[in-house]
């Protein structure tokens, strides 16, 4: 049986790593695709905003229904949608075509990222929660780090088709590796039956809701959410403008994701001494002197120093945010939690870069990163004032 649950753990470690390698690869090459093909700024905004209005829709349900029908299940779905929207974007001819491909990637990489969260937190002990989600976020995160050089490198050399090409076959092997190795939980027949209950999968719903804590990530989220979409959306885009090619603005983005990290398996051990909440609130406020500051520099190496530094402070934000969640609730509501929190992060990720598109468009892409630097400036000013009032008391106690 410990066997068998190691085997679990480190297979879901391994998909992450691929999917997120896949993921990253079209993720930093989408927008650039998207204007080799004619695009304005306004419509790549709308390209971008399709990954976050999927994800805004479905990824709350398919957490609740992951509660109920178990994390290997929802996995495998999220895989299959990501390996059809990649293989989808190797034939498109159109911009406008690169929408729907953009959905089904957002909604299956957020499935996939957020539900191996709560699939790490459902086999580790209460003590150790932290450590492990830190190491499956550093999986995560070396798989994030490596795709954008190689989307960089083969968009460059090969053309776009060809980095989708690659994508699609990280997207296959991680597929593969879930339906064989992943564990499902063997649960009793009232567990069962329990779960299986929609008035107790709403009563758990409510009770995620009426968390204030949770209001605070989720607001956290948000603000996050748009400041990742400006990085992954827009940032290509100014590099570009300055004259990076495709190799060089992917090992940037390379750096950013490395030295996210680098710093996740740290944080979670960090949790241990200092609460998650006051992590999370302290890794909003240097990403809004970040963005400011991005239209200032225009040369390789400067803006290579400072994404870097804003990948250090997403990486804390990853998480401690995870790390409230995951010790926060317990197994039958964790995935609502995690749908609930991924759900808010997906919400920024669709308004932003409408807005930010149209901003764009009118006032330039100095005014989206000034913008955004506002924004996330507001999600850290609240969460001081939450910490201010709330300072000394128990922030979600460990119910797992």
């Amino acid at each position: 049986m410990q066997k068998r649950r190691e085997i679990g753990l480190i297979s879901v470690g391994v998909i992450v790593f691929l999917m997120d390698a896949a993921w990253s690869m079209i993720l930093s090459t989408l927008s650039l695709y998207a204007t080799a093909l004619k695009a304005s700024l306004a419509l790549v905004g709308i390209i971008v905003s399709g990954e976050g209005l999927s994800r805004t829709l479905g990824t709350l349900p398919l957490g609740i229904l992951s509660d109920r029908i178990g994390r290997k299940t929802v996995i495998i779905i999220g895989l299959t949608l990501t390996l059809v929207a990649s293989i989808s974007l190797i034939v498109v001819f159109d911009p406008l075509q690169l929408f729907p491909a953009a959905m089904l990637l957002g909604l299956g990489s957020a499935v996939v990222a957020s539900i191996g969260f709560a699939y790490i937190a459902d086999f580790t002990g209460s003590t150790r929660k932290g450590e492990a989600i830190g190491l499956y976020a550093t999986f995560m995160g070396m798989g994030f780090a490596i795709g954008p050089y190689i989307g960089g490198f083969t968009s460059e050399n090969w053309g776009y088709a060809s980095t989708y090409i690659v994508s699609s076959l990280f997207f296959g092997v991680s597929l593969v590796i879930a339906w064989e190795h992943l564990k499902k939980r063997r649960r009793s027949d009232s567990q069962l039956n329990t779960s299986q209950s929609l008035n107790k999968l709403l009563k758990n719903l409510i009770s995620v809701i009426e968390k204030k804590e949770m209001i605070i990530a989720c607001l956290a989220s948000f603000f996050y959410g748009i400041n990742f979409s400006t990085i992954f959306g827009f940032f290509p885009l100014y590099a570009e403008k300055i004259g990076l090619g495709p190799t060089l603005i992917g090992s940037i983005i390379t750096a950013r994701n490395f030295s996210s990290t680098i710093v996740r398996s740290p944080v979670g051990v960090l949790t241990k001494k200092i609460r998650s909440v006051i992590l999370m609130i302290l890794a909003l406020g240097p990403p809004s002197i970040i963005l400011f500051i991005i239209p200032l520099f225009n040369s390789y190496y400067s803006l290579f120093v400072v994404l870097s530094l804003e990948g250090i402070c997403f990486g804390v934000f990853l998480i401690s945010s995870n790390t409230l969640i995951a010790e926060g609730f317990g197994e039958y509501e964790r995935g609502a939690a995690v749908g609930m929190f991924t759900t808010f992060e997906s919400l920024g990720a669709t308004v932003g870069p409408l807005i930010l598109g149209m901003v764009g468009e009118f006032w330039g892409l100095h005014a989206v990163f000034r913008i955004t630097s506002f924004l996330v400036l507001i999600s850290f000013i609240v969460g001081a004032l939450f910490l201010g009032v709330n300072g000394r008391e128990e922030v979600i106690p460990n119910t797992a």
